[in-house]
């Protein structure tokens, strides 16, 4: 499946499972894998529907948005090959 969405969680991160939820549970992000999430956190199928997603599936980043208006996307991420995932 192909999917946009947010990294929210890096290898070692602690991240809250569901905000939306009553008692919110936290998960660490285990080596070699990110957390995900959707920009509408209450109807959104993503890291808290089936977890952490490993670093390898990620096929590229968002460099624009394009509505309302264009406007080119600055971050300072690197393509997941070039990290050292031993240190992970």
């Amino acid at each position: 499946m192909i999917v946009c969405k947010r990294v929210l969680g890096m290898p070692g991160d602690h991240v809250c499972k569901d905000p939306t939820a009553a008692a919110p549970a936290w998960v660490t992000v285990p080596a070699g894998h990110v957390w995900l999430a959707g920009d509408n956190l209450t109807n959104s199928r993503d890291s808290r529907n089936y977890g952490p997603v490993a670093m390898g599936l990620i096929r590229g980043h968002i460099v624009c948005k394009i509505w309302p208006q264009f406007e080119r996307l600055h971050n300072n991420s690197v393509p997941a090959t070039h990290l050292d995932l031993e240190r992970l």
